[in-house]
C-alpha cells in the first residue's frame, strides 16, 4: 500500500515536472513580436471627400493647419518634407514655383484636376484652398454648390467681404475663412487662411 502511494507521487510529480517543462520550453521559443516601421495614419493622404473644418482644429482630412509642418527627417526646412512627402506619397505636384525658395514657401496641389491646394510657410501649414471639383463638406453640412442662402443658414456668421459681392468670409480666432461664388451664388472656392 505504501508502495502504491509513492508510485502514484512520484507519476504526479513527472507530470508536473513534465508541464513545467513544456510551459518554459514554450515561453523561450515565442518569438518576439516583429517590429514594423512607423506607418502614417490610413488617411494621411488627404481624399477628395475629406471634411474641411475651421470651428474646432481646423485643418482637412488628417492634416490641420499651423501643426503639420517640418516632420526633421528628410532634411528639408520649414515644412518641406511634409509637402514632398505628399508629392511622393500621394502623388501631389508642386504649385507653381512654391518649392520652397524665399521665406520657404511650400505648395502642393492634388485630388483630381486641382481640387485642393496646401500651403506651408515658416514651418506650418497655413493655408488650404478648395476648388469647385472637392466632393466633401465642411464641418457644418455645407458643401462646392451650394447657394449663399444655405450657406448663411449653416453659418448665420458670414459677412460679405467689400467691394467683392461674390466674396464672404467668416473670421473664427485667428482662421480667416473665405468663400467665393460664381455668378449664380453658388458656392465654388473656399480659402482657410491661418
Amino acid at each position: 500500500m505504501v508502495m502504491g502511494t509513492i508510485t502514484k507521487k512520484i507519476k504526479t510529480m513527472k507530470n508536473l515536472l513534465c508541464a513545467l517543462l513544456l510551459i518554459s520550453l514554450f515561453f523561450a521559443c515565442k518569438k518576439d513580436p516583429i517590429e514594423t516601421p512607423h506607418m502614417e495614419p490610413e488617411d494621411y493622404c488627404p481624399k477628395m471627400n475629406d471634411t474641411v473644418f475651421w470651428d474646432n482644429h481646423p485643418g482637412f482630412g488628417y492634416w490641420r493647419l499651423a501643426s503639420n509642418g517640418f516632420d526633421g527627417d528628410l532634411g528639408i526646412p520649414t515644412g518641406g518634407a511634409s509637402a514632398v512627402n505628399l508629392r511622393t506619397t500621394c502623388g501631389w505636384h508642386y504649385y507653381l514655383n512654391e518649392t520652397g525658395g524665399t521665406g520657404h514657401v511650400y505648395g502642393v496641389y492634388g485630388l483630381v484636376d486641382t481640387a485642393a491646394l496646401f500651403r506651408w510657410a515658416n514651418g506650418s501649414l497655413h493655408q488650404i484652398i478648395l476648388f469647385h471639383n472637392w466632393q466633401g463638406i465642411t464641418e457644418r453640412g455645407t458643401k462646392m454648390g451650394d447657394s449663399l442662402s444655405q450657406i448663411q443658414a449653416f453659418y448665420p456668421e458670414l459677412y460679405n467681404i467689400p467691394p467683392y459681392n461674390d466674396l464672404y468670409g467668416i473670421t473664427v480666432a485667428n482662421i480667416l475663412v473665405q468663400m467665393k461664388f460664381d455668378a449664380a451664388f453658388k458656392l465654388e472656392k473656399i480659402d482657410i487662411i491661418d
